[in-house]
């Protein structure tokens, strides 16, 4: 009610639509396939007041409706080369590294061959745990040669045939690989607890770059890495505490495991918690009759506290009453009392 004559409509995958009311709309479409199950939030607002606004949503399908069996090979990104640690040529061995999709496809993975009858085997998906590696190939045997991959599936070998070529370099590759850790810059961080510099932690922004190195990444053991493998690039690492100083951080490649590199990541100076917190401890008030049991108007009550701090404090603490003016208090750790 009281909304003008049309709409706008933006959905979580950051579509926009528009449309008059009164007349029937169709969202989308909307792929399916790696997206099944996901659900899709569309917010309508009213084109002339942005406070007249409602939502819907929608569930993509739990599976497609297209039927074909269809296999993609992807193209590998880069070739990786052993041997190289030698400097020679003759031992040079080439190997790629490939994954494989596929839609309507079995549950026990594919099965690859080249033409010389080499067979691979492998499981659908695109992280760096399901590359598989094809080869090797020699250097000296097959330079410039031409490797096609003819891919099927395991269950359904009439699937939709995924096949690749693969060229092996001309040139041999006889250079050691490296890895390279740059340190971008360390993070100090109170852990929540800005009086309490006990247990202050750091992070590290790294950045991990390769010569020579596999195009399926990195690798670690570091107990800051979270995840602990990825493609070259910036990555953040930690939390370390700073209580224990600086931390020496190993990354290797995830191909060959002697390529490796090593850095020590410096803590920060002192700690970042320097904040103060005050705990008081206050015992019942007493109350004292001043010496006249009969007379209520000189009453008084004192009462017995003790402070104790946390993080960042001075050698004692003081009583700071509401019109500004302050009254002597005491050491910390120590009972005092107040009053009258």
């Amino acid at each position: 009610m009281n909304a003008s004559g049309s709409w706008t409509a933006v959905d979580s995958r950051g579509n926009t639509f528009t449309g008059n009311y009164g007349e029937e709309f169709r969202f989308g479409p909307y792929n399916i396939f790696g997206n099944e199950g996901e659900e899709i939030v569309i917010t309508v607002t009213d084109s002339e007041d942005d406070a007249c606004i409602t939502s819907l949503s929608a569930v993509t399908p739990n599976e497609t409706c297209s039927t074909d069996c269809i296999i993609t090979v992807t193209e590998p990104k880069t070739v990786h080369c052993f041997g190289s640690e030698t400097n020679t040529p003759d031992d040079d061995e080439f190997v790629f590294a490939i994954s494989v999709t596929g839609v309507n496809v079995g549950n026990n993975g594919w099965r690859a061959v080249d033409q010389f009858g080499n067979e691979y085997f492998g499981e659908y998906g695109i992280s760096p745990n399901l590359y598989v590696d094809i080869g090797p190939y020699t250097w000296i045997d097959f330079a410039g040669e031409t490797i096609v991959l003819t891919v099927t599936d395991l269950e359904n070998p009439d699937c939709g045939l995924g096949t690749v070529e693969l060229d092996v370099p001309e040139e041999p590759c006889s250079q050691d690989c490296s890895i390279q850790l740059d340190i971008e810059y360390v993070i100090c961080d109170d852990n929540g607890t800005e009086w309490d510099p006990s247990d202050d932690v750091y992070w590290a922004w790294v950045n991990v770059s390769g010569t020579n190195a596999s195009f399926q990444g990195w690798i670690t053991d570091d107990e800051g890495a979270n995840p602990n493998t990825g493609f070259y690039g910036l990555y953040e690492f930690g939390p370390y505490p700073i209580a224990g100083g600086d931390h020496t951080l190993t990354i290797r490649d995830r191909v060959t495991d002697d390529c490796e590199a090593t850095i020590s990541i410096p803590a920060p100076p002192g700690t970042c918690s320097d904040g103060c917190r005050l705990d008081v401890f206050q015992q019942p008030p007493v109350c004292d009759d001043n010496g006249t049991p009969n007379t209520e108007d000189d009453d008084v009550f004192f009462v017995t506290v003790t402070v104790q701090p946390l993080g960042q404090f001075g050698n004692g603490w003081r009583v700071v009453l509401g019109n500004g003016n302050f009254l002597p208090g005491g050491a910390y750790g120590e009972t005092v009392t107040l009053g009258p």
